[in-house]
C-alpha cells in the first residue's frame, strides 16, 4: 500500500500547470510512469527515500551544511537539499523544514562578489583538479538550482526577497561565463571550469558544466525570472555537437575530449530537455545506448570507462530516461531502482563512489541516488515533464 503522503502529493499534479518547455509533444502520465513498479515495489522505494533523508538529516552541520570537503561546497549541500525537496518536503514547514532553512542560509553565505556560489576562492591561475577552479562551476549552478526550486516555495517571505537577489546574481555570473572566449570554435555555447586548464588538444568546455548551467537557467526561468532564450538555444546547439554518429553524447565537442560516459550520455538528453527539444533522434538514440548498459550492479561504472562516475551517471541517467518516458523509461527505472536499492546501507546511507569521485563523501552518493530515485514524485519543477 503507497504511503498517504504520496498519495496526497500525486493528487496534487492533475492541477500543476504544464511548463512551456513541455508544451511541445504529450508525454506518458505520473501514473503511467509509476506503473513501472508494482505497488509493493514502489513503497520499498518510498521506504528507502525515507531512510536516506532520515539519514541525511541526523548528519546536517550545525552551520547548515552537509560534510563534504570545502571544495565540494555548496554543491553538496544543495544536492541535499534538492533530495529533501524532491520528496515533497519544503523550507519552514513540515519534517524537514528547519534542516532546509539550514541548508539555504549556508548556500547563500557562500556566494561571492561577483555572483559565484562557492565556499573557497578560486584562486589557483589554472585549473586545479578537485580543488575550487574545478568543483566552482559545478556548485554554482547547483547551488543555483536548489535557491530557484526553493524560491516558489516561500512566496511573499523575507526569505524569497534574499533568494530572488542571490539568484539575479548567479544568473548574472552563469551568463558572464557563457560568453568567454575560448581556443575552439566548436565550444561556443558551453560552459567549462574558471580557469584553463592548458591541457594540450583539451578543450575548455563539457557537456558535464554545461548540463547544469542549463538547468539552473530553466529552472530560474520556470520560477519568473528573466533569462533570455538565446543562452538556451546556444546551448543546445552545443549539446548537439557533443553527440556521436555511433548513438550517444560524449564529453566535449573537442576531439580529444569525445569521450563517452553514462553520465555524459543522460546529460545530453536531459540538456536538450531544458532547451525544450524533447525527444530528439540524438536523444532516442542515446537513450538506446543508455539501455544497452543498464544500471544492474551497484558502485560500478561502466567497464573500460575513465569519464564514468557511478552516482553522478546514474542521476543524469534517470532524470534523462524520465523525461523521454515511453519505453526507455520503462526498462531503464526498475533495474535501476532495484540496483540503487541494493546498495542502501543499514543506516540509510549511500556507501561513497568508487570512482574519484569517493572524495565527496557519502552525502554526495546518498543525495544523488535519492534524486535518481525520485523523478516519478515529480515535485521539484525542473524535473516535471
Amino acid at each position: 500500500m503507497l504511503h498517504l503522503k504520496t498519495v496526497l502529493l500525486f493528487c496534487l499534479l492533475a492541477w500543476i500547470p504544464t511548463l512551456e518547455l513541455h508544451a511541445q509533444e504529450p508525454f506518458d502520465t505520473a501514473e503511467e510512469a509509476r506503473d513501472v513498479l508494482s505497488p509493493e515495489r514502489w513503497e520499498e522505494v518510498e521506504e528507502a527515500v525515507d531512510r536516506g533523508l532520515l539519514w541525511l538529516a541526523s548528519e546536517q552541520l550545525q552551520d547548515g551544511s552537509f560534510p563534504t570537503r570545502t571544495a565540494g561546497q555548496p554543491g553538496v549541500t544543495s544536492l541535499c537539499g534538492l533530495a529533501f525537496m524532491s520528496a515533497g518536503h519544503a523550507p519552514g514547514i513540515g519534517r524537514y523544514g528547519e534542516e532546509l532553512d539550514k541548508a539555504i542560509d549556508f548556500v547563500l553565505a557562500t556566494q561571492r562578489e561577483d555572483g559565484l556560489f562557492s565556499h573557497d576562492a578560486p584562486n589557483t591561475p589554472v585549473t586545479a583538479w578537485h580543488g575550487p577552479t574545478h568543483t566552482a562551476m559545478y556548485n554554482h549552478p547547483i547551488a543555483g538550482l536548489l535557491l530557484t526550486e526553493a524560491y516558489g516555495m516561500v512566496p511573499g517571505t523575507e526569505e524569497q526577497k534574499d533568494l530572488k537577489q542571490a539568484i539575479e546574481r548567479g544568473i548574472k555570473f552563469t551568463l558572464s561565463k557563457q560568453l568567454r572566449p575560448g581556443p575552439y570554435k566548436e565550444e561556443d555555447g558551453g560552459w567549462g571550469y574558471l580557469r584553463f586548464a592548458n591541457e594540450p588538444g583539451r578543450g575548455e568546455t563539457d557537456l558535464s558544466v554545461t548540463g547544469w548551467h542549463m538547468m539552473f537557467l530553466r529552472s530560474a526561468k520556470n520560477a519568473g525570472f528573466e533569462v533570455p532564450d538565446e543562452p538556451m538555444q546556444a546551448a543546445a546547439k552545443y549539446v548537439i555537437r557533443c553527440f556521436e554518429r555511433e548513438g550517444t553524447f560524449v564529453y566535449g565537442p573537442v576531439p580529444a575530449d569525445r569521450i563517452v560516459s553514462r553520465g555524459m550520455t543522460g546529460a545530453g538528453i536531459l540538456s536538450l530537455g531544458m532547451a525544450g527539444q524533447h525527444k530528439t533522434p540524438q536523444a532516442r538514440k542515446a537513450a538506446d545506448w543508455l539501455l544497452k548498459h543498464p544500471v544492474d550492479k551497484y558502485n560500478v561504472a561502466v567497464p573500460n570507462n575513465r569519464m564514468d562516475r557511478f552516482h553522478y551517471g546514474v542521476h543524469y541517467a534517470s532524470h534523462g530516461m524520465y523525461q523521454l518516458g515511453g519505453k526507455h523509461w520503462k526498462e531503464f527505472y526498475p533495474t535501476m531502482a532495484g540496483t540503487m536499492l541494493s546498495g542502501q546501507t543499514r543506516t540509510g546511507a549511500w556507501p561513497r563512489d568508487s570512482t574519484s569521485d569517493r572524495n565527496f563523501g557519502a552525502h554526495y552518493s546518498s543525495a544523488l541516488a535519492i534524486l535518481s530515485l525520485t523523478p516519478p514524485y515529480q515535485l521539484l519543477s525542473i524535473y516535471q515533464r
